[in-house]
């Protein structure tokens, strides 16, 4: 088993919070849809999923601090990942039906390299409940790394299908649709419209879901830059509403950079130059002066860190094409 010695712990303690509550919820659901379960072994093990999560936090904050000190034993590490993995599957052992234990492991195991080991423990997870969207998402994930892009579709389709509130959900689905689009439009699974579209809807449902997220902002505003044919107009009016939220500093002139990009896209170079001479970051500068050339050349359309861009005419939107995939319906644009 790898161990990954770079992890975001307070990561880790918020998916363990959360899925703590899911663990209540689904002892409740087992007591209902079960009366040969005693009310006294649901107690049992919620106390021994307890005990394995508070485990796994000490563990992980062992291996943070070996970091941080630069001092790192593997050997020692790997015992303990070791011990938590006994207790897991000692609990699933014991309740074979109960995907929630699953669950935490799975996620334990991707969070320290196993990703193989993780892998089945999802699809453990997938027959004791074929409806939990964070199983579907986290199937998905493993299937895209693997480049296996029409599984994952799959996937990632039933998780926003059974939660479709979920920000993260709806991001995966827009990189997904972004990363394999070659794929995707050499099997005519998708139209390249129809793909746009839907990619476009999955980031800005993302951003929607979860506005606080600038990294789901950024990104949809940054998935205009990946079409075929761009609508400056509505991504100006993206980077504005998002510059109103941004950090002050680099994200800030960041998006004075997007934002300029866009204008010098419509033909308003005055304007985008004196957004993009604003830009005094070191980071950015480098950026900034290759804008303010193309501008200074009346170009009209920028290659950045996005594929370029041919046309300007915006794209449409309208209709509402999908393609079905395994029973699972891309989500079609409003």
């Amino acid at each position: 088993m790898a161990i990954l010695l770079s992890f975001n712990t307070l990561f880790m303690r918020r998916i363990i919070s959360f899925l703590m509550m899911v663990v209540l919820f689904s002892a409740c659901a087992s007591t209902k849809s079960s009366q040969e379960t005693p009310r006294e072994s649901v107690s049992v093990f919620e106390r021994r999923l307890q005990r394995v999560v508070d485990l796994q936090e000490r563990v992980f904050d062992e291996m943070q601090q070996e970091v941080d000190q630069n001092r790192v034993n593997s050997g020692y590490l790997m015992q303990r990942i070791q011990e938590l993995a006994a207790e897991y599957e000692s609990i699933i052992a014991d309740n074979p039906k109960d995907p929630v234990p699953m669950i935490l492991y799975g996620k334990m195991l991707r969070s320290v390299g196993d990703e193989e080991g993780a892998h089945l423990i999802f699809m453990e997870a997938n027959e004791a409940d074929p409806e939990i969207a964070v199983v579907k998402q986290q199937l998905g994930n493993y299937y895209a790394e693997k480049g296996r892009c029409f599984e994952a579709l799959s996937l990632y389709l039933d998780a926003i299908r059974l939660e479709p509130d979920v920000a993260v959900y709806s991001y995966g689905l827009g990189e997904l649709l972004h990363e394999y689009q070659r794929e995707f439009l050499a099997e005519d699974i998708f139209q390249i419209d129809v793909l746009e579209r839907n990619m476009m809807k999955a980031f800005s449902d993302a951003a929607r879901l979860e506005p606080d997220n600038h990294d789901f902002r950024m990104r949809y505003g940054e998935a205009f830059y990946d079409l075929s044919n761009p609508d400056w107009i509505e991504a100006l009016s993206v980077w504005e509403a998002f510059q109103k939220d941004a950090d002050p500093g680099i994200e800030t002139q960041a998006t004075y950079l997007h934002r300029g990009r866009c204008l010098a896209a419509l033909e308003r170079f005055d304007e985008a130059e004196q957004l993009v001479r604003q830009v005094q970051e070191p980071l950015l500068i480098h950026t900034r002066d290759m804008l303010l050339q193309q501008i200074a050349n009346r170009q009209p359309l920028f290659s950045g860190s996005a594929q370029s861009v041919e046309k300007e005419t915006p794209v449409e939107t309208t209709g509402a094409e999908s393609v079905t995939i395994e029973n699972a319906e891309v989500i079609p644009a409003d």
